[in-house]
């Protein structure tokens, strides 16, 4: 893939690639060849040895401008080289006309959606036991690795299964809340499915990772625990089913979460913003938004 963007370079003013897998080949390929072809990565996990030794080898050629999601990520691009300009902070984004709350009646049931870096035993062992039904929906079209729940004993109120996207939005509609639980790591997982339960107004119990803050705010859209913690997650999820109304207020807050900085729309501005500044890289700045003013 890095290879067929490099061949059609001279057609395009600005380069956008997704992920480290195609930026950075492409990034060499850019600096190798000295081409002057503007360049901008989203990253997703740059805190690996190669993946760091390759951005600070580029150092500064290949890449106009490194994107980044998640505020871990902030540190150890500069601690790698990236100067200030060459970094943004672009908050992910969500459909929010395709999630959006759905009035259906609402089941005794909570739900788990996603694949990466997804610590499911640990939320077997905390629901086994609690009234209510748990539906896990593991999968993912970017990841291949297991779901963790092949290998164990499923309580009798777990079910667990594949959903296509009409279905995963009905899933989010019937529950009352979502649980996201993962394992340790640097990279932003579960956002995806976060934001899709905060635009569908439901409110997230999430493990707190390193690379998983800031988009849950504990108490207010959501609860956070710490990762493995069968306990903590066990509480979290009892909290919520004995206190309702809080339950609503938390999932309103999260479809407002969505409305004020995480919108399709939101992303747009402020990635056109950023290809606008590595277009005329002048003393003008894109208007991109530090992690803390996105909270």
């Amino acid at each position: 893939m890095a290879w067929s963007i490099f061949r059609v370079r001279r057609r395009y003013d600005v380069l956008i690639t997704d992920s480290e897998h195609v930026g950075l080949p492409l990034a060499l390929m850019l600096r190798v060849s000295r081409s002057r072809c503007r360049h901008v990565l989203v990253v997703h996990l740059v805190s690996t040895p190669l993946k760091a030794f390759f951005i600070r080898y580029l150092a500064g050629r290949g890449v106009s401008c490194y994107v980044y999601h998640f505020p871990c990520a902030e540190p150890v691009l500069e601690r790698l080289g990236v100067p200030p300009e060459r970094r943004r902070f672009v908050p992910y984004m969500v459909d929010s006309e395709f999630w959006s709350p759905v009035d259906v009646p609402q089941k005794r049931q909570i739900c788990a959606v996603g694949l990466e870096y997804r610590d499911y035993p640990t939320l077997l062992e905390a629901v086994r036991g609690v009234d209510v039904a748990v539906d896990i929906a593991a999968g993912s079209p970017w990841s291949q690795k297991a779901d963790g729940t092949h290998r164990a004993e499923l309580p009798p109120n777990v079910r667990v299964g594949r959903r296509d996207y009409a279905e995963l939005r009905q899933l989010y509609a019937e529950s009352l809340f979502t649980v996201v639980p993962l394992l340790e790591n640097e990279m932003q997982a579960g956002i995806t499915t976060i934001v899709e339960s905060m635009a569908m107004g439901r409110p997230v119990v999430v493990s707190r990772t390193r690379g998983q803050v800031g988009t849950v705010r504990d108490s207010h859209n959501g609860l956070e625990v710490p990762p493995g913690d069968v306990a903590a997650l066990r509480r979290a999820i009892h909290w919520l089913l004995d206190h309702p109304e809080e339950c609503r207020r938390m999932g309103a807050e999260g479809r407002h979460t969505i409305e004020s900085g995480m919108t399709l729309g939101h992303f747009v501005e402020r990635m056109s913003a950023v290809v606008a500044t590595v277009s005329d890289p002048g003393p003008r700045l894109a208007s991109g938004v530090t992690p803390e003013a996105a909270r």
